[in-house]
């Protein structure tokens, strides 16, 4: 899975493994070096819906953050939009990010 902002100058994508299966009780998003982060997934028509546990930022060291997803299957390929929601105070307390995961092999 890739994640990139959605806009601005910053086009670094970070990367993970989205762990789904027929239980979405048991989803996990896996990021580099981390242990597994459980995620609370809802499912709504065609929509995916994901809120990740709060964990420390991969984006911004030493800042915890927590995110949360809606996303649609499309040509093969999960696609949509991750909030990063950062417990700081201001105007960038949040991330917007365009997501896109492929099927592993």
């Amino acid at each position: 899975m890739t994640n990139r902002p959605a806009s601005g100058t910053d086009t670094v994508a970070t990367m993970a493994t989205l762990v789904a299966s027929a239980d979405t009780s048991a989803w996990t998003l896996n990021l580099k070096d981390r242990k597994p982060l459980k995620l609370k997934v809802h499912l709504d028509g065609d929509s995916v819906m994901v809120t990740s546990d709060t964990y420390e930022s991969v984006r911004r060291k030493g800042v915890k953050v927590f995110t949360t997803g809606v996303h649609h299957l499309r040509n093969g390929k999960l696609v949509g939009t991750t909030t990063a929601h950062y417990s700081t105070k201001g105007a960038d307390s949040v991330l917007v990010l365009t997501s896109e995961a492929t099927k592993a092999p």
